[in-house]
């Protein structure tokens, strides 16, 4: 996989290595994401001896190849969360969710991190009529949780995006944006500097109990410890087969074009807005903190030629922002993608997999703020083994037995929308 603009202009760095001992810790952590660095943080503050092993290098996951977008809740509109989890588990989620970037805010402040963080808001744009009734509905059920939201009209969204294409919007004053490696790397040194080890290039290959503990072997070491976090979300290779098999792969590619002249970016969401829209095959777009104008939508870069893809994303950026044209001939300085761990419930997953081994997984593609705060939540539980200080009650896996199919079909879907245009041309 090829690096993200966010390692382009990254400013933080993080001093790890790799595991080339034998060693002992509290609670080990697999996984060196959001998750994995936000429970390492919150369990260091507290006096624990933690470690986190990581495959590669920290952020080389989701944590570098998402959006940036710091948004409030999930996908899953709160009514329907609260309908699934029952009323008090489901009010409980999605308080927990409503307050979570603030929190991140907090964390970015607390620590002095470096990553352009702007807590300006996101934008949810209607492409279509069944677009706005969509963000008409989720407003009404944020509006009546006291969520600091509105929506917008046509022209007030243009105003704020530079489009004239788009009919509404919903505009999310709890949210924001930011450079999502940097803010990664800023919890893994704040991590550090509260005690914890960080070893990279350091893959855990295998687990074995040991009496009351657990042996987990890497490359060039091992770490016997007595509890372990599995954070590794879409990217967890075989290491956990039971977990490999509940979710279903999809990839959102993103293209970055070089920063745009000033004259520009007065024209083009002049505020920074990071937004997304209501089209079935998403489109997401948003400026990095130098001035380049990045569009993401579902589906893979294909290898060696991602020539079709491209072509889309030079043609929908010109159709939302036809004053590109003034900017000559789009040229991308970057293009990369990243796996999405999707559900089919659009809901995260908190498993227990054996004594003291949990796993927190499926974002669904939002999983800046919520991972932060579930980090925050397990260790809270692993200091006080009280599962009312989880954020949603424990399960075990089930198998998607059609989650190859599944990931199968996305993917083919997005690839005749970006080659034909079919489905809006189905009008879906």
């Amino acid at each position: 996989m090829t690096n993200s603009i966010w390692h382009r202009n990254s400013k933080i760095n993080i001093n790890t290595r790799p595991l080339d001992d034998n060693i002992k810790c509290d609670t080990l952590i697999i996984g060196g994401g959001f998750s994995g660095c936000s429970t390492a943080l919150h369990l260091a503050k507290s006096g624990q001896n933690v470690v986190i092993l990581e495959a590669k290098n920290f952020g080389y996951g989701a944590s570098s190849r998402n959006v940036g977008l710091l948004n409030a809740g999930l996908w899953t509109n709160p009514d329907i969360v609260e309908k699934k989890l029952g009323l008090a588990a489901g009010q409980k989620l999605n308080q927990i969710l409503a307050a979570a970037p603030e929190y991140v805010f907090k964390l970015i402040k607390n620590y002095n991190m470096d990553c352009a963080a702007k807590n300006i808001g996101t934008l949810h744009l209607s492409h279509n009529i069944a677009g706005m009734r969509n963000i008409e509905d989720r407003a009404a059920q944020l509006i009546k949780r006291g969520a600091n939201i509105e929506i917008l009209n046509a022209n007030q969204t243009g105003k704020l995006t530079g489009s004239k294409i788009f009919k509404s919007s919903l505009l999310d004053h709890r949210a924001g944006v930011i450079n999502p490696l940097d803010y990664l790397r800023g919890l893994a040194n704040a991590a550090i500097d509260n005690g914890a080890r960080l070893f990279n290039d350091s893959p855990a290959i295998s687990l074995t109990k040991a009496q009351d503990k657990w042996l987990v072997k890497s490359n060039n070491g091992e770490i016997l410890t007595k509890k372990i976090i599995i954070a590794v979300n879409a990217y967890g290779g075989n290491l956990i087969p039971r977990i490999r098999n509940n979710f279903i792969p999809i990839y959102f590619s993103q293209f970055a074009t070089k920063p745009l002249p000033n004259e520009l970016r007065q024209s083009i969401l002049p505020h920074g807005h990071g937004c997304w829209d209501t089209s079935k095959v998403m489109r997401s777009f948003r400026l990095d903190q130098d001035g380049r104008l990045i569009i993401g939508t579902m589906g893979k870069l294909p290898n060696g030629d991602n020539g079709y893809l491209s072509r889309w994303a030079k043609m929908t950026l010109l159709q939302i922002f036809p004053q590109l044209a003034q900017f000559g001939k789009i040229e991308w300085q970057d293009c990369w993608d990243g796996i999405i761990a999707y559900t089919p419930d659009n809901m995260p997953r908190l498993y227990e997999l054996d004594d003291n081994i949990l796993a927190i997984m499926g974002y669904n593609g939002r999983g800046i703020a919520p991972a932060t705060v579930f980090g925050k939540a397990i260790a809270d539980y692993i200091k006080t083994g009280d599962q009312q200080d989880l954020p949603f009650p424990l399960t075990q896996p089930k198998t998607i037995k059609t989650h190859v199919f599944q990931s199968c079909f996305y993917e083919l879907a997005s690839q005749m929308e970006h080659r034909f245009g079919i489905i809006s041309k189905l009008g879906m």
